[in-house]
């Protein structure tokens, strides 16, 4: 029987090691496989909160420019507003002005007139 061990021993251990290894391995391959899919999934959510937040971000940034545009055109009213009432009150000086002038002249064109009549009669 010692005989039979002796032979059949080293058999047996030999055998239950190659199991064991190839044991070893399958798992070894299966949790390489699925780590594989693990990274394919986390790489496909990173690109997902990506493109999110890059969205995000184009969002903000479309918002902010909206805003300032507004601004912009509410500043662009408020100096062209202002433009043309100076233009307006310029306008209105130069016309009383004028008129003051024009009174000036015609009093000064009757005052002739008058003392060419005078001298005439």
């Amino acid at each position: 029987m010692e005989a039979l061990v002796r032979e059949k021993l080293p058999l047996l251990t030999h055998q239950a090691l190659e199991q064991n290894m190839e044991k070893f391995i399958d798992e070894l391959e299966d949790g390489h496989k699925r780590a594989e899919v693990e990274m394919a999934e986390t790489v496909d959510e990173a690109k997902i909160e990506l493109n999110e937040a890059r969205d995000r971000g184009v969002d903000d940034i479309e918002t902010w420019a909206q805003e300032r545009l507004g601004e912009f055109e509410g500043d662009v009213d408020e100096v062209t507003k202002s433009a043309v009432e100076e233009l307006e009150d310029k306008t209105m000086t130069l016309k009383e002005r004028l008129h003051r002038q024009f009174r000036g002249q015609c009093r000064k064109m009757r005052r002739v007139h008058e003392r060419v009549r005078r001298r005439s009669i």
